[in-house]
């Protein structure tokens, strides 16, 4: 079961959000907190945290948090994908940084193409 780290600062949009992802047959971690979602990613891969999928709220705090969050994905080897949101401007900021954007309505589609892309990933989670 792929393991996703949900960063979603608006706690009101958090219990949706993880029964769509659970529904779909993710396993979820959610920070709340920029500084939380730094210390999940940073402790990715050590203690048997490792996370397949970073995926950033489009309610995230600001364009500079976005970017760090997704270069520390970067180095930790873990994919992002970002919900289009309040900080569509980001996506020239971090695009570079492969970065997957998406609409809120195709979350789980894009979870599951991106998913499906990485190199190394089991057949079963690539047959998701």
């Amino acid at each position: 079961m792929p393991t996703l780290l949900l960063f979603e600062p608006d706690r009101s949009r958090v219990p949706q959000l993880v029964f769509m992802l659970k529904l779909a047959g993710f396993k979820c971690t959610v920070a709340v907190t920029f500084e939380e979602c730094l210390n999940w990613l940073q402790a990715s891969g050590l203690l048997n945290v490792k996370f397949d999928l970073l995926i950033l709220s489009g309610t995230a705090p600001t364009a500079e948090e976005l970017q760090q969050l997704a270069e520390t994905a970067r180095l930790n080897a873990v994919a992002t994908v970002c919900i289009r949101g309040r900080h569509q401007r980001a996506a020239t900021m971090i695009r570079e940084r492969g970065v997957t954007w998406c609409r809120p309505k195709e979350l789980i589609q894009c979870v599951k193409e991106e998913l499906a892309t990485m190199p190394g990933g089991s057949p079963r989670e690539n047959a998701l």
